[in-house]
């Protein structure tokens, strides 16, 4: 059986006639299911464990990468296979699942392609994607062996998923291991080039990170923002079975 949650977004005129045609396929394939709407049904979490408990196998977020982070931890915990059909801005997390927008979306569903990939941890949440902290040199520990602190303006990104839109796969989700990618700017007189010219890049394998910084910094976890001043990072193996199309962006093992 499934279980359709929507995003706030579904709601909105703009998406009211894709909304319809895509509720006309599921119906058409015989994949329809109950429905719940972020926003409307405030205690989503619960519906999908009493869901779970009668029988669902599925559950299909309709929306973005906001809506995948907000079901993420339910769905782990229940332990149900996860669908997507992307819905508006925002769905890296779609592209490299290798699911198209809107009402195709549900074909894919149907034909039911399953992998079994890894889910990242930073403090209390999970992430399918990646984290990224756009700004300032927080002091990285990885695996308690060495510490690395970024000279200068730079970012840090942790990847569980490969980057959409970039030609192979960079990031592999089924390893049981994350990537943390370290960006800072060339400085004058380097062989990178002068200083602000381009970005160098470092990249480094873990299962386990710890993030500090005196100061409070904001992150985004799958695009949703939070904050804080330490950050311990880890990875659940094989934890999410996920429903993929033909052209997602990592090959199985």
């Amino acid at each position: 059986m499934y279980l359709y949650v929507y995003d706030e977004s579904a709601q909105e005129r703009p998406h009211a006639k894709e909304v319809l045609q895509i509720e006309h396929r599921l119906a058409d394939l015989g994949i329809a299911g109950k429905a719940a709407h972020l926003g409307l049904f405030k205690q989503v979490d619960d519906f999908i464990r009493q869901e779970a408990k009668r029988g669902a196998t599925t559950v299909v977020a309709v929306g973005n990468d906001r809506t995948v982070q907000r079901l993420l931890s339910t769905l782990l915990d229940v332990g149900l296979v996860f669908g997507l059909i992307p819905l508006g801005p925002d769905n890296q997390i779609a592209r490299v699942l290798g699911i198209p927008a809107g009402v195709v979306a549900c074909d894919v569903l149907s034909a039911r392609m399953t992998a079994v990939v890894d889910v990242g941890v930073l403090n209390d949440k999970r992430f399918l994607r990646e984290v990224h902290l756009p700004h300032a040199p927080a002091e990285i520990v990885c695996e308690g062996a060495y510490r690395v602190i970024p000279d200068g303006n730079g970012s840090v990104t942790i990847r569980n998923l490969s980057q959409a839109g970039a030609s192979g796969s960079d990031v592999a989700p089924q390893d049981g291991r994350l990537e943390a990618i370290i960006r800072v700017r060339g400085h004058a007189g380097s062989r990178f080039g002068r200083a602000g010219s381009r970005f160098v890049e470092t990249r480094i394998s873990f299962r386990s990170l710890t993030m500090r910084h005196p100061d409070s910094l904001r992150l985004l976890v799958d695009g949703v923002e939070t904050e804080g001043t330490r950050w311990e990072v880890g990875v659940e193996p094989g934890a999410l079975k996920v429903i993929t199309g033909k052209d997602r962006l990592f090959l199985s093992p």
